[in-house]
């Protein structure tokens, strides 16, 4: 007869918050990633940069994100990212 037991899990998931910020402005991201930038919902971006912010747990990682100036609302914006250091 053999006897299953349950594993001990060990792991824990991460907190982790995407946004971007433009000016005073905070947009919540959903992706980041592959040059693009993937929103919540449609938004309107002013300007042609902002900082991308990637907090996990305590830590937070930065880039400079910079995108084609556009008026149209969008959900998914190309866009270059440079590490902040």
């Amino acid at each position: 007869m053999s006897i299953m037991s349950t594993p001990t899990i060990t792991g824990y998931s991460a907190k982790v918050r995407l946004e971007l910020q433009v000016g005073t402005v905070c947009y919540p991201l959903a992706q980041i990633g592959g040059d693009r930038l993937i929103f919540t919902r449609d938004v309107e971006l002013p300007g042609t940069s902002g900082e991308v912010r990637a907090h996990v747990d305590e830590h937070v990682n930065r880039w400079m994100a910079t995108w084609e100036a556009n008026d149209a609302p969008r959900r998914i914006v190309s866009a270059k990212l440079r590490l902040i250091a």
